[in-house]
This record gives structure tokens, C-alpha cells and sequence, in this order.
């Protein structure tokens, strides 16, 4: 369960966005003084301690200069012109170390910093486990708003909603829950791959899929199922092999076991880097030419594992960048009117055809 140290924000957040939007709105013009330290605690009823650090921040976001033994100015530059500078937490999940070749966190750096980040001043915080993740140490009431990553319990978007700290997610909460969400059209990704092996002359593919009580993998096997039965071609659950994407080991010993049984595949679609890894090298102890044999297409695109594999892989690409950009774009409208009705986007990925799935 997600706790909170306090329901509102903090006096330092609010009187920093107070006096940021003064600025921004011209009340405090460029080249003025502002009021003293002890004038801006007595006008807004806090501490000196709250104006300093208000006034710090501020500085640092180029609002204001100091000058020695004058006072304190409105800057002729700096952030201003963006429309605020909120504070925001994004938390995205993940078990290995988050890097450039992860293509959902540098899309997510991508879609954040484009744009002069869009007027957030972002904190990322990894989750590497729910269960033992320290919710309860986090005071999110310092935090304008939430970028929440992944798939939301009920408990914890029902949580959320109670506290009433804006928010927008990146998948499909679990069950009928009313939030706001921005997620990738993985059903629409699974399709399209799976039409252009159709397209490409394999008849018997199968789909190496991720853990399959998740929405956004559900989502992935209905789209899969349904560009076969648009074919002719038998829709049978057999073809799904449940895998774990990013662990080399376990994907290894599930495709020694399973992959046997299933004798003429033609064709693989495969999610999670380690899983195209494992998967790619067993084929080839095993002979198996890629693509002539089989083909071969990752669920989203590991620059890594082509390079290393030096094998150029078709990959279904997802948008991460423009769905952080959406996502915060909806953030926004919220952390301004918490009375915004929840909106839920989809994104389009798109297929990037390379040697692994050509037809020969």
C-alpha cells in the first residue's frame, strides 16, 4: 500500500510556486527588487527558513539574482517563460541497472528533457520491487504530481485517488479504476509484427511472451491471435510460450524445454532483450539459420542485443518519449485544476523491418 507522510504540499513547494507564477505573471516585473527575506515571510505567514529555501530554488531555475548588499532582482532570462516549474516524481520499474541501452528509460529521458522538460523539475525513482519498495518513506505531498510507470493495483490507484495528489500512468490500471492513463498500443504491436511474418510467407509462428496475467502482455496475445485468424491460420495457445523476458537464465532453460515440442515453428516473436538473446543463440547451437530457417522479430527494440548478436533484428519500436510527453502534457492540466476529467490516450508503435525477418 501506498502511504504519505501528508496530504497537501509542503510550505516550501507552495510558496516557491507562488512566487515563481508572481513572476511568470509579471507582478514581479523583470529588474525589480523583490521584498526581503523577512518581508516575504511575514506576506505569506512562513518561516525565513521557507523563504530561503523558496528563494533558492529560484536562483538556482534563473527567476532571480542576488546581489550582494543590494537585494534581490527578477532575472531578464530564465525559466520563466515556461509556464511553471513544478516538482514531479516519476517512477518507473525495472530489476537491472537503468541505462542508455533500456529503450523505455532513454525514451523516457528523451521525452523529458525534449522541450525544456515541459516545466517539471523531475525526480526518477526506480522500483526494482513493489512488495519491498519504500512507499512509506516517501513524502509525496513535496511533489506537484506523479508519473506512475507501470500498471497500478486497484488498492494503489484507489490510494492515489484518495489522497488526491495529480497523477497519470503509463499503463492501464488493473480492473474499471478511474485514473489517467497513457499507455502504448501493444495489441496494435503485436499485430503488425505478426502481419509481416504472415506477409512474409511463415505459416507457424510462435509468440514468447511475457508473464501472461498482465494487461499490456494480454493485450500483446490478442493482437497476435488476431492478425493469424485475419490469415486463416490456426489461432492455437499452443503458439504462446510464456517466458521471462529479461532474465537470460530462466528464458534459456523455458525454450530448452518447450521449444522441442513445438517442432515447425517458422517464426518467433519474441519480448524482453535477454529472452531475443537466449532465444537467438539457441537456435543457433541447434543450426538453425536466422532468417532463413526462422524469422526472428524482438518486442521493442534493444539496440544491444543486434549489436552483440551482430544480427540486425526487426523490432517493434514503442513511442516512449512521446507517451512521457503526453503524460506530463495531461499532468500539467491536472496539477492546475485537479477538476480535469481523466483522460485516457493510446500511442501507435511502429515495426522497423530489418534482416532477422526478410524473406528468403
Amino acid at each position: 500500500m501506498i502511504k504519505h507522510a501528508a496530504v497537501s504540499r509542503n510550505k516550501n513547494d507552495s510558496l516557491f510556486l507562488e512566487l515563481q507564477e508572481a513572476i511568470r505573471q509579471g507582478h514581479f516585473p523583470v529588474g525589480t527588487r523583490i521584498p526581503t527575506e523577512r518581508e516575504l515571510a511575514v506576506n505569506y505567514a512562513c518561516s525565513r527558513a521557507t523563504v530561503r529555501s523558496s528563494l533558492r530554488k529560484l536562483e538556482e531555475l534563473k527567476f532571480i539574482e542576488r546581489v550582494r548588499g543590494s537585494g534581490t532582482y527578477v532575472r531578464e532570462t530564465g525559466c520563466r517563460e515556461q509556464a511553471v516549474c513544478y516538482r514531479v516524481a516519476i517512477f518507473l520499474e525495472g530489476k537491472g541497472t537503468l541505462g542508455e541501452d533500456d529503450p523505455f528509460y532513454s525514451r523516457i529521458l528523451s521525452g523529458l528533457f525534449q522541450d525544456g522538460k515541459m516545466g517539471f523539475l523531475p525526480e526518477i525513482h526506480q522500483v526494482r520491487s513493489r512488495e519491498s519498495f519504500p512507499w512509506s518513506e516517501l513524502d509525496l505531498s513535496s511533489y506537484a504530481g506523479l508519473v506512475i510507470g507501470f500498471q497500478l493495483s486497484r488498492e494503489e490507484g484507489e490510494d492515489l485517488n484518495r489522497v488526491g495528489i495529480p497523477f497519470v500512468a503509463l499503463e492501464k490500471p488493473e480492473g474499471d479504476l478511474s485514473v489517467s492513463y497513457v499507455a502504448v498500443d501493444n495489441r496494435t504491436g503485436a499485430g503488425i509484427a505478426t502481419e509481416h511474418l504472415l506477409e512474409s510467407g511463415r505459416r507457424n509462428p510462435l509468440f514468447l511472451c511475457g508473464e501472461t496475467s498482465l494487461h499490456m502482455n494480454r493485450n500483446k496475445i490478442c493482437g497476435f491471435f488476431e492478425a493469424l485468424e485475419k490469415a486463416g491460420v490456426s489461432a492455437d495457445p499452443e503458439r504462446i510460450v510464456e517466458i521471462v523476458p529479461y532474465d537470460e537464465k530462466a528464458t534459456a532453460e523455458i525454450i530448452r524445454r518447450e521449444l522441442p515440442e513445438r517442432a515447425g515453428f517458422d517464426s518467433l516473436l519474441i519480448y524482453g532483450d535477454w529472452a531475443t538473446w537466449a532465444t537467438v543463440n539457441y537456435l543457433r547451437e541447434r543450426g538453425m539459420r536466422i532468417p532463413e530457417d526462422v524469422a526472428v522479430i524482438m518486442y521493442d527494440e534493444f539496440n544491444w542485443v543486434s549489436r552483440a548478436l551482430e544480427l540486425p533484428l526487426t523490432s517493434v519500436r514503442q513511442p516512449h518519449a512521446e507517451q512521457l510527453r503526453t503524460a506530463l502534457a495531461i499532468l500539467m492540466r491536472k496539477i492546475r485544476d485537479m477538476h480535469q476529467p481523466q483522460v485516457v490516450q493510446t500511442i501507435q508503435p511502429t515495426l522497423l523491418v530489418r534482416r532477422s525477418s526478410m524473406n528468403y
